[in-house]
């Protein structure tokens, strides 16, 4: 049995071309979360990584906001969550190309969002009983399949959306988790914890 120390997650995301998301705000919150699970690696420069590259790690978590310009590596990333990867999409990470490789595999797709305000998010199976006050912007998403576990929603003007699902794709498993615009959601201990018990859904024990 592998030793946690020995675990490598990869954060993928964007800084200078990050057209609204630039890595740096959340990436502290995240490394506070995740760093008792294994070792964190950080890149920002990810368009050459073949898939080969990406299975060195046992979980990559996508926070990449230049989509419009990724030069096929959307594609790769398909490939490798098929390969029995593990993917966690979060905030942004969930927004593809339309009819690509990646939003089949992703299961859904991001739409729009209304202005960042307080959102109640619940966890789908315990409704008003396990639930949780982030300011965040409510992402709207277009469903592709039922094939999902959704685990957490949010309450916006009277209707649920979906915030969170389990996905199993080809030989690979991915979550996507909408909180995580910036760091002030990153500092909340509540997503923190949420974070953290995702990876460790994707086998990061």
């Amino acid at each position: 049995m592998k030793e946690l120390t020995e675990k490598k997650i990869m954060i993928l995301g964007d800084e200078e071309q990050a057209p609204y998301h630039p890595l740096s705000r959340v990436l502290p919150g995240i490394r506070e979360a995740l760093e008792s699970l294994g070792e964190i690696s950080v890149c920002t420069d990810y368009r050459g990584l073949t898939i080969s590259d990406l299975q060195l790690y046992d979980c990559i978590i996508s926070y990449l906001d230049d989509y419009q310009n990724l030069n096929g590596f959307d594609d790769i990333l398909a490939d490798y969550l098929a390969c029995d990867g593990r993917l966690l999409a979060l905030h942004n990470g969930i927004i593809s190309r339309a009819g690509s490789k990646l939003e089949k595999a992703y299961g859904g797709n991001f739409v729009t969002h209304p202005p960042r305000c307080l959102l109640v998010y619940r966890t789908a199976k315990c409704p008003g009983e396990k639930e949780f006050q982030l300011e965040e912007e409510p992402y709207m998403v277009r469903q592709l399949d039922s094939e999902k576990q959704i685990f957490l929603t949010f309450q916006y003007q009277g209707e649920d959306y979906p915030a969170g699902w389990c996905r199993n794709y080809k030989k690979g498993r991915m979550i996507y988790l909408a909180p995580g615009h910036d760091e002030k959601t990153a500092e909340s201990k509540t997503f923190r914890r949420l974070l953290r018990e995702c990876v460790i859904k994707l086998g990061i024990r």
